[in-house]
């Protein structure tokens, strides 16, 4: 593995390599989020793990703050509302899946 980044850093090292960290960041984050994918099954594949379905709510919630999509739009026009609105509705989504599977898995248990 190469260095990316210096093994010490000051304040204006750490400001100067925030981009490249997020970017770093980003990308491993998204690795992961397509390893969660690839084992989130259907039902009709012998059921989803719901232990990738949380690790997928917390890399795209993980993702979300990065983007800074968790902060509220600087105004009621902007076209941030919108982001932040699919945002919410993905993640909404998201909690009824893992909900309709965790019922689904204690139904087939019984």
């Amino acid at each position: 593995m190469t260095d990316l980044f210096p093994r010490e850093l000051d304040e204006a090292g750490i400001a100067a390599q925030q981009a490249a960290a997020r970017g770093l960041l980003v990308a491993r984050l998204e690795r992961l989020y397509g390893f969660c994918e690839d084992n989130l099954g259907g039902v009709e594949d012998g059921g989803a793990d719901p232990r990738f379905a949380e690790l997928a709510v917390r890399i795209i919630d993980r993702l979300a703050k990065l983007y800074r999509l968790d902060r509220v739009p600087s105004s009621p026009d902007s076209d941030e509302l919108d982001v932040v609105t699919s945002t919410a509705l993905a993640r909404s989504s998201v909690v009824q899946q893992l909900s309709d599977l965790s019922a689904k898995m204690t139904g087939a248990g019984s």
